[in-house]
């Protein structure tokens, strides 16, 4: 207990709500309780969350640095998220930062993510447009112009879906022919099935109710750690991109080889990705949530929803082969 002087409703700042982070709870009752001392920590009357006071009534003093959340202007979107992609590779350091008190700025995960996904996009494009480059040398053709290739390759990177090809009477595969034909069986399908996984993970809550209850957990926060989780597909996807596109550059030797170690590495981080997801939602679960038997919990909700995953296309495939 801190003695000080007694505290009024102006310096507490009763007049606004106070909730629990967890349930919502207003505390404004037990902050009026208090007579010429404030406590150090307090526990939630209505789910029992232990409460540190200094971080509820300023948050302000003990905010991540790195989160994105807290960025000071939308400047420093693009640093914080990079920060946060490389804090979310150790998630017991991710989640005992990031807690419940900290407001959710739904904005500013919404700019995280559609950071993440134009950094990819670019990358894909200039992966994209070097490996038109590679196939279009491989195949000997004679441009008309010297500047043919460089525009080629300009087209490929803007026009990445693109299904002619700027001059007449070459039969060469388009831009359009090696998303579909390289690219969506390289990157899209091999990570689908695990971005699923990821998904029906928070959905696998609604299967525990008695604990979700027990525990006050809102869906708010669930979101949270659901959108947090999907940069681990980031440096997964850069890693095939970068892979896929050095392997087919022959001229130098040394590629080659840099590109099948990048498509090895990808490979091993993406089936990582199964045991990464139980440690993720355990840990968030815990440390986050508050939850009891997090780990107990980490694995049921991945267990289910990577069943469930598995499932769904043997059912569909055996009613399709019922069919005549």
């Amino acid at each position: 207990m801190i003695e000080e002087e007694p505290v009024t409703e102006d310096a507490i700042g009763t007049r606004t709500p106070v909730r629990c982070p967890r349930c919502g709870y207003d505390l404004r009752g037990e902050i009026a309780s208090w007579g010429r001392s404030c406590p150090l920590e307090g526990v939630c009357a209505e789910c029992g969350l232990e409460i540190a006071w200094r971080e509820l009534l300023n948050p302000v003093l003990i905010k991540p640095r790195w989160c994105v959340e807290y960025a000071g202007s939308s400047w420093r979107v693009p640093g914080r998220a990079v920060r946060t992609l490389m804090a979310m590779c150790w998630p017991w350091y991710f989640w005992r930062s990031l807690r419940m008190v900290h407001e959710i700025r739904w904005r500013r995960v919404r700019g995280c993510l559609l950071f993440w996904a134009f950094a990819l996009y670019l990358l894909f494009c200039a992966c994209h447009a070097a490996l038109m480059f590679s196939q279009w040398s491989a195949w000997g053709l004679r441009m008309p112009a010297k500047l043919a290739h460089p525009l080629d390759v300009l087209m490929a990177a803007v026009l990445p879906a693109s299904d002619s090809l700027p001059w007449k009477g070459v039969s060469a595969l388009s831009p359009c022919d090696v998303l579909v034909e390289i690219w969506v069986p390289v990157v899209i399908v091999p990570v689908l099935p695990f971005a699923v996984i990821h998904l029906l993970s928070a959905s696998g809550f609604v299967t525990l109710p008695v604990s979700r209850r027990r525990a006050r957990v809102r869906w708010a926060h669930i979101g949270r750690i659901l959108l947090y989780g999907l940069g681990w597909f980031v440096p997964v996807i850069a890693l095939t991109l970068l892979g896929v596109a050095l392997s087919e550059m022959h001229r130098l030797p040394v590629l080659p080889g840099l590109g099948r170690l990048l498509i090895v590495l990808a490979a091993v981080a993406l089936w990582s990705h199964l045991p990464f997801l139980v440690i993720w939602w355990s840990t968030a679960t815990g440390r986050y949530l508050k939850m009891r038997h997090p780990w107990g919990v980490g694995l049921a909700v991945v267990a289910m929803a990577g069943l469930l995953t598995l499932v769904v296309p043997l059912v569909y495939a055996l009613l399709a082969w019922r069919v005549p």
